[in-house]
Formats: C-alpha cells, structure tokens, sequence
C-alpha cells in the first residue's frame, strides 16, 4: 500500500483481499486424490476429463476400481 493511504482506502483494500475467513470451497470434485489425476482437466485415463466426472453429476467408473 502507498505511504500516504487513508483510513478508509485501507478498510477498502482489506475487504477486497481474501481470506480463509472469506473464501468457501463450493465443489471438490471426485478426481481430487485419484491416483489419474494430472490436474484441472486432464488426467490418464480419460486425457481430457468428461465434465460430468469434474462436476460430480456421475461418478467416475474409475475411482472405484482405485
């Protein structure tokens, strides 16, 4: 922050800054600690990974194999 910023630039600036106390994890999907995963949207099975598996609508038929 510059030097001569103000109180209220200050309260500004902190509540745009997140925090644990601000932030909520709305999904984990299923691939999260699958032994396949090789990130956001890839992995070894499938190479890139069917929406439906990332989005939790259907299980993945591997996961339950692992």
């Amino acid at each position: 922050m510059a030097k001569n910023t103000t109180n209220k630039e200050k309260k500004v600036a902190s509540r745009e800054i997140p925090t644990c106390d601000t932030i909520e994890v709305l999904l984990v999907p299923q691939c999260v600690g699958c032994p396949h995963n090789k990130g956001a949207i890839s992995c070894d099975i499938f190479g890139e990974k069917p929406s439906q598996y990332m989005a939790n609508i259907e299980d993945c038929p591997r996961e339950k194999k692992n």
